[in-house]
């Protein structure tokens, strides 16, 4: 699978974990189509990730951490109808490093310029 299809099945099931949507119904799971499966398979993924925790980067976090431990964001955040009960759960972070983009950056390269072809 080439980067670009393996980044388009990543939204898509980011966009399907995150809003909800049940974009994969029981007529498209008949089908057994290799897309169909591949896009199961990274929803899930994605779901594990986020209940493992949210992590909250940028520039803006970080000047805003007063307002967001008073309450409102974790409202906001939790208030999500039926999943409201797994939202509660899913712990959030706030990253603190205004160098953590750049590390993971480099991080990403060092390991895709060591990796094998």
């Amino acid at each position: 699978m080439g980067d670009n299809t393996r980044i388009l099945l990543m939204v898509i099931a980011t966009v399907v974990a995150v809003t909800g949507i049940a974009l994969v119904s029981v007529q498209f799971l008949k089908g057994n189509t290799p897309i169909i499966l591949m896009v199961i398979a990274m929803v899930v993924s994605v779901m594990a990730m986020a209940l493992a925790g949210v992590y909250l980067g940028g520039g803006i976090a970080p000047r805003i951490l007063e307002g967001l431990k008073q309450g409102t964001f974790e409202v906001a955040f939790n208030s999500k109808g039926r999943m409201q009960e797994t939202m509660s759960h899913i712990p959030v972070f706030v990253i603190l490093n205004d160098r953590a983009a750049l590390l993971g950056g480099a991080s990403a390269g060092v390991n895709r310029a060591t990796s094998k072809i």
